[in-house]
């Protein structure tokens, strides 16, 4: 990791007459049409007339599902210092394993046990040093710009190893593979939540959301190969602990009304598939409510709420992708879960920033009848607790 980092990287001059979505996302815009920003997206371009017939080979691909976590390319500094890399790897030891781990078995795994497996390889290794960058740019907001730089820089390394592994998953690279596939699913979250500061109560853009949702689903498809034998490592400790029988502690009456309520509406959904679709993952989410209610108030960890987004089907974020009314709806009852979970610095404010988001995409009918009660949850009492508003509000 030779040379010293370009600096000029750092800050660049304002585009101003850069597109819609590159202006929303505060990136440095190329004025192309369409520009390079929303091809790596797959996302229309302001920049390109509506009007135009022609259709860009780009625009005929499925979109990466790890392209929203990076910048543009000629936003990406090209090199690092073994300084940099030095006190990222020790930052990432002493403070970012601590931040993640639910207990001390994790945490171990996370600070001894990962280094290890990174040693051989090296994709894993960035994939640290970008964590350990990421989650000092949250810590030391004045050099935020200086972290994210570092963390591009490792990232887009980190990602060109991974995709390169993954048509050839054995027991050789199944660990390397799946802590690296769990560090971006952190930091797809982190993508999400909101820094502290002006942004704070504005939504994110849709697109990301939908592109976490797409990277979380092809995670699963990636872990679900190497499962069996992540169980005979040291990561059993990690993987059983995020796994949790069925309960069968009922719904409180009004809850059990809440989704009768919202099955109602899909069921009068002319599209029979869209419907049958939208309530299999309606009653999978209320088997989340379930658990995380008959939990309550005791700590649980983040994989009660994952689990739903790991057992929906691709037709659903299809729909998603539509954006389908029933489909945000559902997606709107899910964020709300999120408030529920031991606060950490890469979920900040998930939920709010996520629902305002969803919101943006609906019709205003619909998201008076679908996020009425999500947002009513968000805003509990000042001396009322999340879980409490959840287990307490009628409708």
């Amino acid at each position: 990791m030779a040379g010293d980092m370009q600096s000029s990287r750092i800050g660049h001059t304002k585009s101003r007459n850069g597109c819609l979505r590159c202006k929303q996302r505060k990136v440095k815009c190329d004025e192309q049409s369409p520009c390079a920003n929303c091809i790596r997206r797959n996302e229309e371009c302001s920049l390109t007339s509506y009007n135009s017939q022609e259709t860009s080979p780009q625009s005929s691909l499925s979109p990466d599902p790890y392209n929203f976590l990076l910048l543009s390319p000629g936003d990406l500094p090209n090199t690092s210092t073994w300084a940099q890399d030095l006190f990222l790897m020790s930052h990432y030891v002493t403070s970012t394993c601590p931040s993640v781990g639910h207990s001390q078995a994790v945490t171990h795994l996370w600070q001894t046990y990962f280094p290890e497996v990174a040693t051989t390889h090296p994709f894993l290794m960035h994939g640290m040093l970008a964590f350990s960058a990421v989650h000092l740019s949250r810590m030391r907001p004045r050099d935020s710009a200086r972290f994210e730089m570092q963390s591009q820089y490792h990232l887009s390394l980190a990602l060109e190893g991974y995709r390169a592994q993954l048509p050839h998953l054995d027991e050789s690279n199944y660990v390397a593979v799946f802590v690296m596939s769990a560090i971006l699913a952190v930091l797809s979250i982190s993508t999400i939540a909101t820094k502290p500061g002006p942004a704070l109560h504005e939504p994110c853009p849709f697109p990301d959301l939908l592109a976490f949702l797409s990277l979380t689903h092809s995670i699963k498809h990636i872990t679900a190969t190497c499962w069996g034998h992540l169980a005979t490592t040291p990561l059993n400790a990690m993987m059983y602990e995020h796994q949790i029988a069925p309960h069968d502690t009922p719904l409180p009456p009004h809850l059990i009304m809440h989704f009768e309520a919202l099955r109602a509406r899909i069921a009068a959904d002319q599209d029979a598939e869209a419907a049958s679709t939208c309530t299999d993952c309606l009653n999978q989410l209320q088997a989340v409510y379930q658990n995380v209610l008959a939990l309550a108030p005791r700590t649980f960890r983040s994989g009660v709420v994952v689990t739903w987004l790991t057992h929906v089907p691709s037709d659903y974020v299809n729909l998603l992708r539509r954006r389908h009314g029933s489909a945000l709806g559902i997606l709107g009852h899910f964020v709300v879960l999120w408030e529920l979970l031991p606060e950490r610095w890469f979920t900040n404010n998930f939920g709010p920033s996520a629902l305002r988001s969803i919101a943006g995409e609906m019709e205003p009918e619909e998201a008076q009848f679908w996020l009425t009660w999500p947002q009513g949850i968000l805003r509990p009492e000042p001396t009322q607790k999340v879980e409490e508003a959840l287990g307490s509000m009628e409708l």
